[in-house]
């Protein structure tokens, strides 16, 4: 719901009966994936005595390899997915998290399990929104959710202990540097920050320059950066 793809519950009222149903975006997204599903095993795990289980027989992992198999090559399908994911905040969230906070390639995930619902933005969020700070032991069962799909849009792959960041994706999601700023300031940025990794323009506002290293480290810009992969996403 929180991602648009399914009629949202809250719209109704307490005694109101309603059929759920996909939304223009969800039925969006079944049709780019449809081809997709067809294809792959969807069917839950059996017990030794039948007894069907909780788990598929493909592992998250490999979901998540698959879509981002099935939809890197095709421009509109990527975008339109990578878009509808991010627009999810806790998604943009981790991510952020990956580019702000941890700033290096390869992270435990243990690290993150302890250290994401303590970073300032995402405390912030969760203090906006009501949301109970989740515990270590409860991010381990909630974050992984966000790494999955981190990995099925192409920003990451995992092992079972750490992840290995493949990309900055240049997005309005990563580049919004300021609380308060105008969706039209984030373009801005993201166009002055293209022009000056594709060279069409040769320097950056000093401003910016130091917003940017503020947020992402003070190599980023650099050749010594730790990712050399950068992916436009607007």
């Amino acid at each position: 719901m929180e991602m648009g793809l399914v009629t949202d519950d809250r719209t109704f009222g307490p005694q109101e009966s309603y059929e759920l149903s996909l939304t223009p975006e969800g039925r969006k997204l079944y049709d780019f994936l449809e081809p997709f599903l067809s294809k792959i095993d969807l069917s839950f795990s059996r017990s030794s005595g039948g007894i069907p289980s909780w788990n598929m027989k493909l592992s998250p992992q490999d979901f998540n390899v698959k879509i981002w198999e099935f939809i890197k090559g095709d421009k509109r399908k990527r975008e339109f997915v990578q878009k509808l994911f991010l627009h999810m905040h806790a998604v943009s969230q981790m991510l952020n998290y990956i580019y702000r906070i941890e700033r290096k390639r390869e992270i435990k995930k243990a690290f993150v399990y302890s250290g994401f619902f303590k970073a300032p933005f995402v405390r912030q969020y969760c203090d906006q929104n009501g949301i109970e700070i989740a515990t270590e032991e409860g991010a381990r069962h909630r974050c992984p959710f966000l790494l999955n799909i981190l990995e099925a849009i192409g920003i990451l792959s995992q092992t079972r202990d750490s992840v290995t960041v493949n990309k900055f994706l240049i997005s309005k999601e990563t580049v919004k540097l300021k609380p308060k700023e105008s969706e039209g300031e984030t373009i801005s940025r993201i166009n002055a920050l293209i022009a000056y990794l594709t060279k069409k323009a040769k320097i950056l506002d000093s401003e910016e320059v130091s917003l940017l290293k503020e947020s992402f480290g003070k190599n980023f810009l650099t050749d010594k950066y730790y990712l050399s992969s950068f992916e436009l996403l607007v």
